[in-house]
């Protein structure tokens, strides 16, 4: 990696909701040869990630339980990884994270 920058952004609503956006810039070093065996050079990209989560409290203490939806490429760049490797566009995962004190 030659360059890497990243911004994050978040902010809570409706008490107990937290909405974070991070953008993130990357700027690879080297090469890879396609599968013509031409030699292609990685382009600098951009990535826009974010996570919308839950996490409710009761009488001022938080619950212990998380519920969290992320996104993630959300603006469908496309980008190589190492070798070449396309990879995906906008996907989405969700879950759950339960803290036992």
């Amino acid at each position: 990696m030659r360059h890497k920058v990243a911004a994050v952004v978040g902010v809570g609503f409706a008490r107990d909701f937290t909405l974070t956006l991070t953008t993130s810039y990357y700027d690879r070093e080297g090469s890879w040869l396609d599968a013509g065996g031409a030699l292609s050079r990685y382009r600098p990209y951009v990535l826009l990630d974010g996570r919308l989560s839950w996490e409710p409290a009761y009488s001022g203490r938080r619950a212990g339980l998380e519920l969290y939806l992320d996104g993630t490429n959300l603006t469908g760049t496309r980008y190589f990884d190492f070798g070449g490797l396309p990879m995906p566009g906008p996907w989405l995962s969700a879950g759950i994270v339960v803290t036992i004190r």
